[in-house]
């Protein structure tokens, strides 16, 4: 998991709608944050036009049933029964397995007897009825990306946490979320009105994780405890479809036809789902209720066989990303002065979308900190894991693998082992660091598709002049590189040498205003890129007196802002993305509700060009910054963060 949980669960839940997630249990975090190793192998072939692998969703039988005095107590406890569960489980060899009524027994030993072999969410929660639905994965196939939890109502409609997670397939990149369930059954009532309520926020999550990230399949699992009551309501709120077919025709008189199983002479209506959004395709849809399985559950073991095709080009359309680090460039230095100091920039927000509001790394305000920070989407101090640990100000002949003691992925990693090309343009001379760590000798290998070599960054301009520079990118704009970083040091060399206050400052700031202005319009020649780039202008760091690095507002409060196709015009970053906080005059750490980070200048690349997101990534991780277009309506309220709920629930 890139994010910590509850960082994650913070800018999940309000992205996809206010009450609708909460946060994951720290009680878990062994298991939540289990991320399969990247395999060695290479494919020796081209990108794979396509990802497949096996989904199942299987009810295990929850131990309490078959104790003593349960209502299954001439079967074996829950802990010898995963035995014969484990065995049906290597005869489908799933890949991602949505799990339901499995206790803490059973979990424990599900991960005995299966080792290393699988990664789960929530993992051993504290609360039985969150471990009851973990996800599972296999660690040699996925890597787990984000991960939190939504709620819906259970027996007596109280509210129960349920899993969602982002996965990433280890060999093609392709991303997948996948949310499991279990809604009520009629053994303790009339559960039917939990169940439509359950489905309602079912379906409008994966409505929102549509809207919000399109590029992203959608894989939904559970027992749900219904057959066309499920199959009908919910195909007809979201975009998804049964893997064991059924059809839904949205006529006048709604014509809704739910999927069996014929087996012989008999036909099966079931009642345990496995669901996908129409960029799916289901195959060899399959339920097993040999011997093996009649002894492990009550339920059948459902599994079929998924294909997402990739894509021959981003979705959003875009192409090429122009990151621009205005190095030193403070938030007030564009509105001083009624913004004359800033035109263009000022030009380019109201054409886009942005914030003044945006923050540093939480853990640093220097310049080459955040900018490596800026290209890996991590923190920066490796305490507590997920940092680059490039701390310095200079380049000190190292590279960011010596600092963080081992490989970091960066934008570049992404971009280039994905066959798409990259440069780096830079008038910092510190830049030589971020040149040599991805460079032919330093570069990881590509473990993606054909063999891109170890060389990250394709082209690398540094020039001892911001003029020089954008010279030297405006030339190259004629064979514009999928990714480029550019990064102009007039503003923060000039802050450093007559101070943040000055006059000399002010000038370097409308000349460096000039410089992105030249920049852009070099994009907008050429009608090929003007229709197919986006534009990212923030800062590594702000600056206050003669210095970066301090840990005043105006060090950390730096611009963000992103201009390009799919970009609606005068649009505010956070009214954009309410999970996003207003940080007020903090910089926050690593807690619940983030703000904007020029950190999210990685992972923002990789979503607006159809790629995954870099590994190791912290923020944005999730993909969860919206730059394209307004939230969708306001889901179904939550009746689990009322007070009174929560606290019946609590007390039930």
């Amino acid at each position: 998991m890139r994010l910590g949980a509850s960082v994650l669960a913070g800018v999940v839940a309000a992205t996809l709608g206010i009450g609708l997630l909460t946060g994951t249990s720290s009680a878990s975090a062994n298991d939540a944050v289990a991320v399969g190793p990247a395999s060695s192998d290479r494919l020796t072939t081209p990108a794979a036009a396509s990802t497949s692998f096996r989904v199942a969703t299987f009810n295990v039988l929850g131990n309490s049933h078959t104790t003593a005095h349960g209502d299954e107590s001439t079967r074996p406890s829950g802990t010898k029964r995963m035995t014969q569960a484990v065995q049906a489980i290597n005869e489908g060899r799933p890949s991602i397995i949505g799990f339901q009524e499995m206790e803490r027994v059973q979990y424990a030993a599900f991960k005995s007897q299966t080792g290393g072999t699988y990664g789960t969410y929530p993992g051993d929660d504290t609360d039985q009825l969150v471990v009851a639905n973990n996800i599972a994965w296999r660690t040699d196939t996925w890597r787990l990306m984000s991960a939190t939890t939504f709620t819906v109502p259970y027996f007596y409609g109280k509210y129960s946490r349920r899993p969602l997670v982002l996965l990433q397939n280890i060999r093609t990149g392709q991303e997948v979320y996948v949310m499991n369930t279990h809604n009520p059954a009629d053994v303790r009532g009339n559960a039917l009105a939990w169940r439509n309520q359950g489905v309602a926020i079912e379906a409008a999550l994966i409505t929102r994780l549509r809207s919000t990230h399109p590029g992203i399949p959608v894989l939904f699992t559970g027992d749900m405890n219904d057959w066309s009551n499920f199959y009908c309501p919910v195909t007809s709120r979201a975009p998804v479809h049964a893997a064991y077919g059924g059809t839904h025709a949205f006529t006048p008189t709604d014509q809704c036809s739910p999927p069996t199983f014929v087996s012989g002479k008999t036909s099966y209506r079931p009642i345990d789902w496995i669901l996908g959004t129409p960029d799916v395709t289901f195959s060899g849809a399959t339920r097993l209720k040999d011997a093996t399985v009649a002894v492990a559950s009550d339920h059948p073991l459902y599994w079929a066989d998924a294909t997402v095709k990739t894509p021959a080009a981003s979705a959003t359309g875009i192409t090429h990303v122009v990151a621009i680090d205005a190095e030193g460039l403070t938030s007030s230095a564009l509105t001083k002065s009624g913004g004359r100091h800033a035109p263009f920039l000022n030009s380019l927000r109201a054409a886009g979308a942005s914030t003044l509001d945006a923050r540093t790394a939480p853990d640093s305000t220097k310049v080459l900190p955040n900018a490596i920070g800026m290209l890996t989407g991590r923190k920066v101090l490796k305490k507590g894991g997920g940092g680059h640990g490039v701390k310095g100000s200079g380049d000190d002949g190292k590279t960011v693998a010596s600092h963080a003691m081992g490989y970091v992925s960066s934008v570049y990693d992404v971009v280039h082992d994905f066959g798409r090309s990259t440069a780096l343009y830079s008038s910092d001379p510190n830049a030589k660091l971020i040149k040599r760590s991805w460079s032919k000798a330093h570069g990881a290998a590509d473990r993606v598709g054909g063999n891109n070599g170890t060389k990250k960054i394709g082209k690398s301009v540094i020039s001892s002049t911001d003029k020089a520079l954008t010279a030297s990118f405006r030339k190259g704009t004629a064979h514009l590189k999928a990714f480029s970083l550019v990064q102009l040091t007039g503003a923060v060399r000039a802050g450093q040498k007559s101070g943040w206050s000055s006059k000399k400052y002010r000038s370097a700031v409308k000349t460096v205003d000039h410089r992105i202005a030249s920049i852009v319009h070099a994009v907008r020649a050429d009608p090929a890129t003007a229709a197919s780039t986006l534009v990212i202008v923030t800062a590594s760091a702000g600056g206050k007196g003669h210095a970066t690095g301090g840990s005043k507002k105006a060090d950390f409060r730096v611009p963000f802002i992103v201009w390009g196709r799919g970009v609606p015009a005068h649009q505010d970053l956070y009214a954009l993305n309410p999970a996003l906080l207003g940080p007020g005059s903090a910089n926050p750490g690593l807690t619940v509700g983030q703000p904007v980070r020029n950190a999210m200048v990685a992972d923002l690349a990789t979503t607006a060009l159809g790629l995954p997101a870099v590994p190791g990534s912290i923020f944005d991780s999730g993909r969860d910054l919206n730059v394209a277009h307004a939230p969708v309506a306001t889901l179904p309220h939550d009746p689990a963060l009322q007070p009174a709920a929560t606290a019946a629930a609590r007390a039930g």
